[in-house]
């Protein structure tokens, strides 16, 4: 008897379409409301806070990125900006001091061309001087010449010689 009503209980089974895969009945649409609402509020309360603070976060990482690269060119146009004034500004005082050294140079030459004119003309002054002295010297000894030939004469004689 057991046997008997499971195979007709087999039978009958076998016999019964299989339940479907989907069933539309009225809770679909209600799931579907349900889903809807949800959908809504994550988007509200998750996504859209999520997304915003995402963006804000790129922006600001990638704008730092791109504000470091803007400075990092402003900087090396003004390195080079500055390099370039001070090339200029180093030619211009070596120029200053070229010109400076050449002005010292002409004042030195001035200079020792006026001490060497007064040095010759002080010692020409000087010579004529010492020339003069000279002739002064040789005719005061001139006259005296008779005096000191007198004394060496005598001298050598051991006598008094006659005037």
């Amino acid at each position: 008897m057991l046997s008997s009503q499971l195979v007709s209980l087999i039978g009958q089974a076998a016999h019964e379409q299989p339940p479907p895969i989907i069933d539309f009945d009225g809770t679909i649409a209600l799931q579907f409301v349900l889903f809807l609402a949800m959908y809504y509020v994550l988007k509200q309360f998750v996504f859209l806070p999520y997304l915003k603070v995402r963006a804000l976060r790129e922006k600001s990482t990638f704008g730092a990125k791109e504000d470091a690269k803007l400075f990092a060119e402003k900087a090396r146009q003004l390195q080079s900006g500055y390099a370039h004034l001070l090339t200029e500004a180093k030619a211009e005082i070596e120029k200053e001091r070229l010109q400076l050294y050449q002005n010292h140079q002409l004042e030195h030459q001035e200079k020792w061309q006026q001490a060497k004119q007064s040095m010759e003309t002080q010692a020409v002054a000087e010579g004529a001087e010492v020339d003069a002295q000279a002739e002064n010297a040789r005719r005061s000894l001139h006259q005296q010449v008779p005096l000191f030939a007198e004394t060496i004469a005598s001298k050598i004689a051991g006598r008094e010689v006659p005037k």
